[in-house]
């Protein structure tokens, strides 16, 4: 999954003009919840992770939070996978330019791990290209190549220094500028409206017939509060939608017995509890819309693989909130 995973952002982030959001983020916020979410990786490993935030960084600033955690989970990643003793840290420090938009976040991840070669660190950012050290594990060389790229996309810079045997440190620098009081009203306000539609747990039935895709939807669902029904196939995601009343269904296309299609379709046409539902398909490349789209059989959007927290965050609370 991992690697279907790489392969998936990396054929997206090369094809497709994707935008930068750019809004006020808590850089202390996003710092904490990315470190949450980087522990799990450690748990295997005497590691020390940690977290620097120098005393100027601002509250609050200017940027796509989304993009930038991406990034640093990716590089976290990266550190903790080829370190096996000592310490992963990520610094964060502020840099205030002459004029306002000349202001820049500084973002570190620096590890004790093995180093890497001056001959590797001239190519270690173009794709599908791996170090002697990262032959030995999995790994398709795509996500620096992916961080080189976000960060590209956010008119930033990345570097890279490192020495054999003493450790790595990825630098990111992204260009940034302090809100506005308006801006900060809008954000208190978001934030707000997000936290009351999460209030409101929803009913969720999930069909995917991997198992391991099955279990992260699930978990990821069951952690924001949410109750889950989790189905293997079309035909039991239609019986549970004619028995039990969902709030969302969310549908992988290819599925034993029954496909996806076929099984909205029977979730529409029934007098089930569950007949208006809304229905996401969870794939990696469908079209809604067209004359053979997934509109024209009952579906309500497209839900695309890889499925990331932030992303299926943003689809619940929009259906908490209209409920």
């Amino acid at each position: 999954m991992v690697l279907v995973n790489d392969i998936l952002d990396f054929s997206y982030y090369e094809t497709r003009h994707f935008r930068i959001e750019n809004a006020p983020f808590d850089v202390r916020d996003l710092a904490h919840s990315t470190l949450l979410m980087a522990r799990t990786l450690v748990l295997e490993k005497q590691l020390d992770l940690s977290c620097d935030v120098a005393n100027q960084v601002p509250i609050h600033a200017i940027g796509d939070a989304g993009r930038i955690k991406q990034v640093l989970l990716n590089l976290l990643s990266n550190a903790i996978k080829f370190t096996d003793r000592g310490s992963v840290c990520l610094r964060i420090s502020f840099h205030t330019g002459t004029l306002p938009s000349a202001n820049q976040l500084i973002f570190d991840v620096i590890d004790t791990g093995s180093g890497i070669s001056d001959e590797d660190r001239t190519r270690i950012f173009q794709p599908f290209e791996r170090t002697l050290d990262q032959t030995k594990g999995f790994g398709t060389g795509l996500g620096l190549t992916i961080c080189n790229k976000l960060v590209e996309a956010m008119s930033g810079h990345i570097s890279l220094k490192s020495r054999i045997g003493l450790g790595t440190c990825v630098t990111v620098t992204l260009p940034t500028s302090l809100p506005t009081d308006h801006e900060m009203s809008h954000l208190q306000t978001s934030d707000t409206q997000h936290r009351i539609a999460h209030a409101k747990a929803l009913h969720i039935l999930i069909a995917e017939d991997v198992a391991p895709s099955r279990m992260l939807l699930t978990m990821m669902c069951e952690k924001m509060g949410h109750h889950v029904v989790a189905v293997e196939n079309g035909r039991l995601a239609v019986q549970a939608a004619q028995e039990q009343a969902f709030d969302l269904v969310l549908m992988d296309l290819q599925m034993p017995e029954l496909d996806g299609r076929e099984a909205t379709q029977c979730i529409r046409a029934g007098k089930g509890p569950s007949s208006a539902a809304r229905i996401f398909a969870v794939s990696a490349n469908a079209d809604l819309d067209g004359p053979n789209g997934l509109a024209a059989v009952g579906f309500d959007d497209v839900l695309l693989k890889p499925v990331t927290p932030a992303r299926l965050d943003y689809v619940i609370a929009a259906i908490a909130a209209r409920n």
